[in-house]
């Protein structure tokens, strides 16, 4: 396949919902550097990760509005539109670049607004100085209940990690 196919394939998996597919567009040995779940090497990996999606986001739109190819690389802005397993609406801006080696992806970064994918600062354990608050220094505190994890978030900069 061409890139420009194989980027077509990438979106109409997505938006089928069928994972298989959309992993095996990708080449054995594989690397991704995905914004939340990070680096990621070999399709295998890659494929027992996507097994949860369908549970994560029960609804899950991809939609490209860009596609550049230019020899065996290829970039393209998209909006996502989901719903979390617990019903919440997600809607992110995307940029996607991939790098293609016969006729597959060797390598995929991607790019997009991450605080529509976070977890409800508000919820579960909500008392002062847990799950956004604002502190002394203008950031908010937030606890991620799945994994104890404990951050800080400067106002519309990634979260780092403090704990």
């Amino acid at each position: 396949m061409t890139p420009r196919e194989v980027i077509d394939k990438y979106y109409e998996y997505a938006n089928a919902g069928d994972w298989d597919a959309w992993c095996d567009l990708f080449t054995e040995g594989m690397v991704m550097d995905e914004q939340i779940a990070g680096h990621i090497e070999g399709r295998e990996t890659l494929r027992r990760m996507m097994r949860g999606m369908r549970t994560t986001y029960p609804k899950f739109q991809n939609v490209p509005q860009h596609i550049l190819t230019s020899g065996d690389e290829g970039a393209v802005v998209s909006h996502i539109s989901a719903a979390s397993a617990a019903g919440v609406p997600i809607e992110a801006g995307v940029m996607n670049y991939f790098r293609f080696e016969g006729g597959q992806i060797a390598y995929m970064a991607n790019f997009h607004d991450t605080r529509p994918f976070e977890p409800d600062p508000w919820g579960g354990n909500s008392g002062p100085g847990t799950h956004g608050e604002p502190t002394a220094t203008g950031e908010e505190e937030f606890r991620d209940d799945r994994n104890g994890a404990v951050g800080r978030r400067d106002h519309g900069v990634r979260p780092r990690m403090v704990r």
